[in-house]
């Protein structure tokens, strides 16, 4: 049997270094490898060929100081969406967009810059269905189709018309909320083990939690409303921050969601209710 160790950089199904491993008998066999930076994470895999044994233990992966990387860095293809960048022909779209989302100052390769790169209906808005060792990134979507609480960039890709971080109903950009109300975010705290408290990134309303909006008007929460009884078609739910695990991107699971230093998922939470509309 052949057995090869693979590293897929980015997770994108495309294997960047190969390198063959040589029958050791339970000597310790290591590589030392430089992969030019930014990148999103990687994949190893070890793959074995021909019918015979490979049995291998203690398998590790280890990040080195840079100084002790003294070969040339792995040549990587262009990036694909989602993934950090430096330049524009770092990317497969050739756009390296500057973003900066809440919780991702960094830039990220993305599919438009503006709103002229996309069809009509559409906008330049945030696509968040990427794999949670990737990022939010810039695409053409549907106009309107960004929920109250999710991640967005521009008025016009939000449902409710205004985009305050996340689609929000006010912002101080020609938003402002009538009859004295104050622009506030929502409550954003959830509780975490041991006392902690996880954060989301903030939704602004008028009044929030105040049960100050009249039947048929936009809601989050049902405390938002004078009813107390917030209906829409489901659940917003968000990726949490705790100890930089969690971006404000939509999930349907903790798994959604990135990793933080120990290499877990940060927390799925519902912020509230997708297509609210006090009852």
């Amino acid at each position: 049997a052949d057995v090869e160790l693979e590293f897929d950089v980015f997770g994108d199904g495309t294997v960047d270094y190969t390198q063959s491993i040589p029958t050791a008998h339970w000597e310790p066999v290591s590589y030392l490898v430089s992969i030019a930076p930014p990148y999103n994470g990687i994949k190893f895999r070890l793959s074995k060929h021909g019918a015979g044994h490979a049995v291998l233990a203690e398998i590790t992966a280890k990040t080195h100081k840079k100084e002790d990387c003294t070969g040339a860095p792995v040549a990587l293809p262009p990036r694909p969406d989602g993934a950090w960048c430096v330049a524009q022909g770092d990317c497969a779209s050739g756009v390296c967009d500057g973003i900066a989302l809440p919780l991702n100052p960094s830039p990220v390769c993305s599919a438009c810059v503006d709103d002229n790169g996309c069809s009509p209906g559409s906008v330049c808005g945030i696509d968040d269905a990427v794999p949670s060792w990737l990022v939010p990134y810039r695409a053409c979507i549907p106009a309107a189709s960004r929920a109250l609480g999710e991640l967005c960039k521009e008025d016009a890709e939000c449902a409710s018309g205004v985009c305050n971080q996340t689609c929000s109903t006010c912002n101080d950009m020609g938003h402002a909320c009538a009859g004295g109300e104050a622009c506030k975010p929502a409550s954003q705290e959830f509780p975490a083990p041991n006392g902690y408290k996880y954060y989301s990134v903030p939704t602004f309303e008028c009044a929030p939690g105040t049960h100050a909006r009249a039947t048929g008007e936009t809601c989050l929460r049902s405390d938002d409303c004078a009813s107390n009884s917030c209906v829409g078609t489901g659940e917003t739910k968000t990726c949490i921050d705790v100890f930089g695990a969690g971006d404000g991107r939509a999930c349907a699971s903790d798994l959604d969601c990135p990793e933080g230093n120990t290499l877990t998922h940060g927390p799925c939470v519902a912020i509230g209710i997708t297509g609210g509309t006090c009852q």
